[in-house]
């Protein structure tokens, strides 16, 4: 099944910054194998909000950010879940 796009999230950390990218993992490939989500908002160093992305296959997957200084690493606690 594949799902569509639309759905509102907000990301807590630490780090994040304006032109941050948020994907969500689609397979073992973790985030070279993502959906990338739109409309993605630094609105503070500890948050930011996005709408995720269209064609996504239905399950729990990685949530990623990536900034300047890399791409998160994937944890379980933060998953996405279609």
């Amino acid at each position: 099944m594949i799902l569509r796009s639309g759905t509102s999230i907000t990301i807590n950390g630490t780090g994040f910054v304006s032109g941050a990218i948020v994907t969500i993992g689609q397979g073992s490939g973790g985030e070279t194998s993502a959906i990338a989500a739109t409309n993605v908002k630094a609105g503070s160093p500890t948050k930011i909000t996005a709408v995720t992305g269209g064609g996504a296959k239905a399950g729990s997957w990685g949530l990623f950010v990536t900034t300047r200084g890399g791409t998160s690493q994937r944890v379980l606690s933060s998953n996405f879940t279609y």
